[in-house]
């Protein structure tokens, strides 16, 4: 049997107190919501209420790109607002996360190609959504980010709106 001695005891309690500083090491590369215990965004977290003032405030660029003109942003409670009211007359919204949580992320190189193979558009999101006014139809796409490719197919309606969540591991 063990007995905790004077001499054992303060070693022992210099190891319990420096171990948390280590916990994180058998992680490793692993981001903190791909972690047990991570708790999800909810949806208060993720849309928070703005006043009008803040929403006329944060218009953001109109960009076109080989001849379809898109928008992206929706950085902050008061960008996802303003894309709401706005993007719905775009034909295609994309909107990019990564990990379980499903945290927000930009500087997603997106290309859509066409039927005929064709490059139709390509651009890089300046935030977690991209609303594209893209043709109806059915496109083959690819969004990059930080090294990792997602491939993904969408059909666009005549009429309405195509919605694509892209979810990086």
């Amino acid at each position: 049997m063990f007995s905790m001695t004077a001499t054992t005891a303060i070693p022992m309690a210099l190891l319990l107190a420096i171990s948390p500083l280590h916990a994180n090491e058998h992680m490793g590369d692993k981001e903190p919501w791909q972690q047990p215990g991570w708790e999800p965004v909810t949806e208060e977290e993720r849309n928070p209420g703005v006043i009008e003032s803040e929403i006329a405030q944060a218009r953001l660029p109109i960009h076109e790109n080989n001849g379809i003109r898109y928008v992206t942003g929706g950085v902050g409670a008061a960008e996802r607002a303003w894309l709401k009211q706005e993007g719905r007359d775009y034909s295609l919204r994309l909107t990019f996360s990564k990990g379980n949580r499903g945290a927000f992320v930009s500087q997603v190189k997106t290309t859509l190609q066409g039927t005929n193979g064709q490059p139709a558009f390509q651009a890089t999101s300046q935030g977690p959504w991209l609303y594209v006014d893209v043709p109806a139809g059915r496109y083959q796409g690819q969004a990059h980010y930080r090294g990792q490719t997602h491939d993904f197919r969408v059909t666009v309606p005549n009429a309405g709106q195509a919605q694509r969540a892209i979810n990086f591991p």
